[in-house]
């Protein structure tokens, strides 16, 4: 039975991750088709391009995970961040992120 557990929980994980990077990787695919200036902070991008799915995620982060979330960790460390720091970080970051799980797990 554990094993079972186990074996679900790390295709979850792999899965997670793998979605993770594809979603990096797509949104940079995206922001640089629309011709997205990639100095910009990446709250000024996601702003631009869709204020109200902004809004929505903050309403999501502060009201169902942890409410100082939004304001110690997202905003100074991805909201406030330009994007060419931000988006290969995120996608280099969610990669090795997927190998690590894929090797250990």
């Amino acid at each position: 039975m554990t094993m079972i557990v186990y074996n679900i929980f790390s295709v979850l994980i792999k899965l997670f991750s793998l979605c993770l990077f594809l979603v990096f990787l797509g949104l940079s695919l995206y922001l640089l088709y629309a011709g997205t200036d990639f100095s910009s902070f990446m709250g000024e991008i996601w702003f631009f391009h869709d204020s109200a799915s902004l809004n929505f995620a903050q309403v999501i982060v502060e009201r169902y995970l942890y409410y100082p979330l939004w304001f110690d960790f997202i905003v100074p460390y991805a909201l406030e961040q330009p994007a060419y720091l931000f988006l290969p970080l995120a996608i280099f970051g969610s990669g090795f992120l997927f190998y690590l799980v894929s090797k250990f797990l």
